[in-house]
C-alpha cells in the first residue's frame, strides 16, 4: 500500500508539472525582438528614385518614434514608393554578415500609422528579405528571397498584430526566380532585412508617417519542443515506472528464491544434523570407523559369504605410556585411514573396542581374507607413523559358518589372541572355521 501511495504521487506530480508547463508557456514564457529607435540596428532610406522614379523621403529620430516624411511624385516609374530598411545581416560594407533567425517567433507587432491618412486609405507593405546560398547572390540584392504582406490600417488603428504564417513570396519574384517547388515558400530562418514601406498604388503626395515600433513575437519555446518535452517527461516516467515495477518484482522473487534456499538450508542443516546424530551413534567419535552398534546394522543382513578380519595393535600400551595418549590417539586414527584406503568399498571397518578392529568382508572366501589380513599387516608394519614409532598388528581370520555371528566373532577373537600370544605381528586362521 505505501508503494502505491508513492506511485500514485509520482504521477499527481507529473500531472502538476505538465499543467504548469502549458500554463506557463501559455501565458509567460515570451520572447520578442524590438525594433525602435533604441535598437542597434542600422536603417536606411530607399524610394523608387533608385528605379528612376522621382519620390523623396526623410527621415527623423525623436525619443520614443520615428518619423518618416515620404513625398510620392508622379513619374514614369509606375509604382511609387518610399521605404525605411533595417539591416539584420550587413556589415560596414553592405555584405552579408550575421542574418536573424526568424522562426521562433509566431507573429509582429507593428506600431505605425498615417498621421495625415486620406481616402482611399494608403496602405503598409512589410517584407523580410532572407539569404539562401542555394539561388541567393551576396552582391545581388534582388535575389534575397521576399516574404512579405501588404495591410491597410484603420484611422484609428495603429497597433496591428500579423502572423508570420501569413506572410507570402510575391508571385513576380517567384516568377523571376523560378524555384524549384520546395524552394518556393516564405524564410524565415536567415533573415537579412526587414523593409517597411509605402504601399501599392499609393497616390502622389506628402505623407507622414509615425514608426514607433515593430516587435516580433514569439514563445520562449516551440509548441513542438514543449509537447515533445513532456511526451518525452512521460515516456521516460512510465519507462521508470516499468522498470521499477521490474525491479520490484525482481525482488520479490529474489526474496523468494532466498526464502526457498534458506528452507532448502534448513533442511539441509536438520538432515546434516540427522545424519551426524546417526553417525554419532554408529560411528566411532575418535577413528570415525564403524562401532559395535553401526556393525552391528550391518550384520543384522543376511549375507551368504562372508568372512572377519579382526586385528589388534600390538603392545597399544606401551605406545601411550611412552608417547603419551595423544600420541596413541592419533596412531589409532591413522591407522583407521591407511586401513580404510586398501580394502574394498564393500567391506566394512569396526572399531572393535579399544585399540581392536574388526573388519568384515562380505563375499569373501577364508583364503582370500587371509592374504589381506596379510597385506595389511605387512602394510602397518611398513608404514612410517609419527614419533618414529614402531607399529605391528595381529591378525585373526575366520569365515562364517554354520553359525551366529557372534559365534564366529568369539571364535576369530580367539584367533587373533592366539596370534598375539604365539609372538605377535602375525596372521592366525580361526581353527573352527576349517571345520565347516
Amino acid at each position: 500500500m505505501q508503494r502505491e501511495g508513492k506511485d500514485n504521487l509520482v504521477i499527481v506530480l507529473l500531472i502538476l508539472i505538465t499543467i504548469s508547463v502549458l500554463f506557463l508557456h501559455r501565458y509567460f514564457l515570451n520572447k520578442s525582438l524590438l525594433i525602435d529607435v533604441n535598437s542597434s540596428f542600422p536603417e536606411y532610406i530607399i524610394t523608387d528614385s533608385s528605379q528612376n522614379g522621382a519620390s523623396v523621403a526623410k527621415l527623423f529620430e525623436f525619443d520614443d518614434h520615428y518619423l518618416f516624411e515620404c513625398d510620392i511624385i508622379a513619374s514614369d516609374y509606375p509604382w511609387p514608393f518610399c521605404e525605411l530598411s533595417f539591416s539584420f545581416g550587413l556589415d560596414a560594407t553592405h555584405t552579408v554578415a550575421n542574418t536573424i533567425d526568424l522562426t521562433q517567433f509566431t507573429s509582429v507587432k507593428v506600431s505605425a500609422y498615417y498621421l495625415n491618412q486620406r481616402q482611399p486609405l494608403s496602405g503598409f507593405r512589410l517584407h523580410l528579405r532572407s539569404f539562401n546560398p542555394h539561388y541567393s547572390s551576396i552582391n545581388d540584392e534582388a535575389s534575397w528571397k521576399y516574404s512579405g504582406i501588404e495591410y491597410w490600417p484603420t484611422v484609428a488603428q495603429r497597433h496591428i498584430t500579423i502572423p508570420l504564417s501569413a506572410l507570402q513570396v510575391p508571385t513576380w519574384w517567384l516568377v523571376e526566380k523560378q524555384l524549384p517547388i520546395d524552394m518556393i515558400a516564405p524564410e524565415l530562418d536567415n533573415v537579412v532585412e526587414l523593409e517597411f514601406a509605402t504601399g501599392n498604388n499609393i497616390k502622389p503626395g506628402k505623407y507622414l508617417i509615425r514608426i514607433e515600433s515593430i516587435e516580433f513575437i514569439g514563445k520562449r519555446f516551440s509548441d513542438t519542443a514543449v509537447y515533445r518535452s513532456l511526451i518525452i517527461m512521460w515516456l521516460l516516467a512510465a519507462c521508470t515506472g516499468v522498470c521499477v515495477n521490474i525491479f520490484r518484482a525482481k525482488a520479490k522473487l529474489a526474496n523468494a528464491l532466498q526464502r526457498a534456499y534458506e528452507l532448502k538450508q534448513l533442511n539441509q542443516l536438520l538432515n546434516d544434523e540427522a545424519a551426524a546424530l546417526k553417525t554419532q551413534v554408529e560411528r566411532d567419535a575418535l577413528t570415525g570407523a564403524l562401532n559395535r552398534h553401526g556393525i552391528g546394522k550391518v550384520l543384522a543382513n543376511d549375507m551368504p559369504l562372508v568372512s572377519i578380519i579382526m586385528f589388534d595393535i600390538d603392545h597399544f600400551k606401551i605406545i601411550n605410556d611412552t608417547h603419551g595418549h595423544n600420541a596413541g590417539d592419533e596412531v589409532l586414527q591413522l591407522i583407521v585411514r591407511v586401513i580404510s584406503e586398501h580394502i574394498r568399498t564393500s567391506d566394512f571397518l569396526c572399531r572393535w573396542g579399544g585399540e581392536e578392529f574388526l573388519l568384515l568382508c562380505p563375499n569373501t572366501r577364508l583364503a582370500d581374507a587371509y592374504q589381506l589380513a596379510q597385506s595389511l599387516r605387512e602394510l602397518i608394519e611398513d608404514h612410517r607413523w609419527p614419533y618414529a614409532i614402531k607399529v605391528t598388528s595381529s591378525f585373526g581370520v575366520g569365515e562364517k559358518g554354520k553359525e551366529s555371528y557372534k559365534e564366529l566373532i568369539e571364535r576369530t577373537d580367539k584367533a587373533l589372541y592366539q596370534a598375539k600370544a604365539t609372538g605377535r605381528n602375525r596372521v592366525n586362521i580361526s581353527p573352527a572355521s576349517q571345520n565347516n
